[in-house]
């Protein structure tokens, strides 16, 4: 097993190849570690120092929020993105973030608060369909029959354009709804996942919510800020993709 960056194993073999292969796999992860975490170190100070020239700016909020969502500090990510959406209501990838992570929190009644979220992103997007496949999946968990029926309604008025696969998975989750309602939230997952083979569906993610390798850049403009010009932030999603996806160790 590994242990502090060493390998740890019943026999090590310097000269047996997988046990090399391991342990440059050991240092080449460790690396990474250390840079990666470098580099959430600089975005964040570079995010700190923008919301100390900018701090009204709820877009600073909502990169702090994404910065500590990644870092796995849920409850930061969630007082940032809670400030987001108090200088801005509108924006409904503020709100969507904050709705997962509330979501990932868990708590007695973090269901019901993410439900509350989703609708308020419809009132902004109401044809948005990633949000309405969210907002029936919670109905359902929840046993709210009625926004359930409603939101599935609303789901197969825009199926028109759909392949085969997505109506038949969408005839699946409608007959859920209406026979066993604690099974649809099942059906919502699987008919999100053939959607998003639908390129019209992805875009309408895009609204809510930031895609792999989409770079948050927020910009200070130089009235706003005296002498001190532009000032860029930049956080990458592969930054972010690289520290929660460590490569994994190849198997003898």
């Amino acid at each position: 097993m590994w242990q502090g960056g060493v390998l740890r194993l019943g026999c090590w073999r310097p000269h047996c190849a997988f046990c090399r292969a391991a342990a440059r796999a050991c240092r080449r992860r460790n690396r990474r570690s250390t840079s990666g975490s470098r580099n959430f170190e600089q975005a964040k100070q570079r995010l700190d120092r923008s919301h100390t020239l900018l701090p009204h700016n709820g877009q600073i909020d909502a990169d702090l929020g994404a910065l500590e969502s990644a870092r796995g500090n849920s409850a930061a990510a969630i007082a940032n993105f809670r400030e987001a959406v108090h200088l801005d209501a509108h924006n409904v990838r503020a709100l969507y973030q904050l709705a997962l992570e509330v979501e990932r929190q868990g708590g007695p009644d973090s269901e019901a608060q993410f439900q509350q979220l989703i609708q308020q992103i419809l009132e902004a997007r109401p044809k948005n369909l990633p949000a309405l496949l969210e907002l029936s999946r919670i109905a359902a968990k929840r046993g709210d029959v009625a926004t359930l029926h409603s939101a599935v309604d609303l789901i197969a008025a825009q199926s028109a354009d759909w392949p085969p696969a997505a109506r038949q998975q969408l005839s699946a989750f409608q007959n859920a709804a209406a026979a066993a309602p604690g099974t649809a939230a099942l059906q919502s997952i699987f008919l999100r996942n053939v959607l998003m083979q639908v390129p019209s569906f992805r875009q309408s993610l895009a609204v809510i919510r930031a895609q792999p390798g989409e770079e948050v850049h927020v910009r200070l403009k130089q009235s706003r800020v005296d002498n001190v010009g532009v000032v860029a932030a930049t956080v990458s999603q592969f930054v972010i993709e690289e520290i929660k996806s460590p490569q994994r160790l190849p198997h003898p």
